[in-house]
């Protein structure tokens, strides 16, 4: 095994562990003890395994079925982990181009200083309280 992937996949098992400890504090907050005890399991065994796939003497070819297991679910728990992240900012991204730069170009366009205020008033409200 090339030395790069045996680095990307000690990475891999590290992030691994850190989402899986954001997700046990995730669920302390919302006293989800049963998400909690889970996660803390999967924060735990990914530890382990990226203590042990770290140290100075460990051969990656020695790994087994079951390591090749971790690192996929690893895998798949990042990937989807970064796709919610690219799906909220494309949220925050059309909100600003489809509502917030508009408004404020509408504004903009105002020519009198005393009336962007009420041009400001006008734009700037919330008509559905659901959002």
């Amino acid at each position: 095994m090339h030395q790069k992937y045996a680095e990307l996949f000690t990475e891999l098992v590290h992030s691994a562990e850190l989402i899986a400890e954001q997700v046990m504090e995730y669920d302390k907050k919302k006293n989800d003890e049963r998400g909690m005890k889970t996660a803390q399991i999967m924060r735990d065994d990914y530890a382990k395994f990226y203590d042990k796939i770290r140290a100075k003497d460990f051969d990656f070819n020695t790994l087994k079925k079951a390591d090749y297991a971790k690192i996929l679910v690893a895998t798949f728990i990042i990937a989807n982990n970064m796709q919610d992240q690219i799906t909220n900012m494309q949220n925050v991204l059309n909100g600003y181009q489809q509502d917030i730069i508009p408004k404020l170009q509408k504004v903009m366009k105002v020519e009198e200083e005393d009336k962007m205020a009420e041009m400001a008033n006008e734009v700037f409200q919330i008509t559905d309280e659901t959002k």
